[in-house]
């Protein structure tokens, strides 16, 4: 009997491999800059390490992975939203990231709740000859619940980049900030395939490895792709380390470097520093001087 269960497992481990690459460069980047992890860095390792895996049995396998599409989609928006929090938390967009806050958590809740009693008992979700009831049918509950989450992922790409135009930087920095922001578009694409395919989805089909491989192929590209749009935005010291460019870091790491660096101390880092910013968002160019920049302008630089 034809399959594609093959072609599953590639979707999976292709996107895998990427949304990881992205994950670790991003706590790579956090290091360049000298900072501390942030709550927005730990929510998306978290949300990462809720991506879903194979099983053979494609039943059982739709179960578990609604749990993990749940977790995985849930966290990868509460991380996204948390960064621009983290930003943003300040700015004339504030109220729209506490709503959208509310909004992942309600639909992170409606699904717990509706995975919880799909089937009564659950068991025969994946076990048909078990005596019980199934009342809510999965094609309509996958498409329900998409159909929501594209719109607050419609949202979360669209919200940063009224506010990156009022942003003090130029506008090759603006381009390039706002591309990286605007890699949630790829995971509107997936949720679209995803809505498709959900509402073609017939459970009843004989090869069900086939009919329902499309929709196993989206929900697991769709999340792997939000872990890495949503590392993608805080890549941009490493971004200027391929360009060859300075990483600025933290005012108070520089005087470290300086202090470890003075006679009887040992250097805690290799690289130079000749940029910094203050806690106040003042940045020196030990060549041009010091200039001002917002909190947001300093994160996204």
């Amino acid at each position: 009997m034809a399959s594609r269960q093959p072609s599953v497992w590639a979707t999976f481990l292709v996107t895998y491999t990427v949304a990881l690459i992205a994950l670790l460069l991003r706590l790579v980047a956090r290091w360049l800059k000298g900072v501390r992890l942030s709550y927005d860095d730990y929510i998306a390792s978290a949300a990462f390490l809720s991506t879903s895996t194979i099983y053979t049995d494609y039943f059982l396998l739709l179960w578990i992975d609604s749990w993990f599409y749940t977790t995985g989609i849930g966290l990868s928006k509460v991380a996204a939203l948390a960064f621009y929090w983290r930003i943003f938390g300040q700015s004339n967009i504030r109220l729209s990231i506490q709503i959208l806050f509310a909004f992942a958590a309600l639909w992170m809740m409606a699904r717990v709740v509706v995975i919880s009693l799909e089937c009564i008992p659950i068991q025969k979700f994946w076990d048909q000859s078990i005596d019980g009831v199934c009342p809510i049918k999965t094609g309509y509950f996958f498409f329900g619940s998409t159909f929501p989450h594209l719109l607050m992922e419609i949202a979360i790409v669209v919200l940063p980049l009224v506010q990156i135009r009022q942003l003090n930087l130029t506008i090759a920095q603006k381009i390039t900030v706002a591309g990286m922001f605007m890699s949630g578009i790829i995971v509107c694409a997936a949720s679209i395939v995803q809505l498709i395919a959900a509402f073609k989805l017939d459970t009843k089909s004989s090869n069900l490895w086939w009919t329902g491989a499309p929709q196993l192929m989206a929900a697991v590209a769709e999340v792997n792709l939000a872990h890495f749009s949503t590392s993608l935005p805080n890549l941009r010291p490493i971004l200027d380390v391929l360009m060859g460019k300075e990483v600025p870091i933290a005012v108070s790491n520089l005087y470290s470097l300086h202090a470890h660096s003075a006679p009887g101390h040992t250097r805690t880092r290799s690289r130079k520093a000749s940029k910094a910013y203050t806690t106040d968002g003042e940045y020196f160019d030990m060549a041009t001087g010091p200039k001002k920049y917002t909190r947001s302008e300093e994160e996204l630089l």
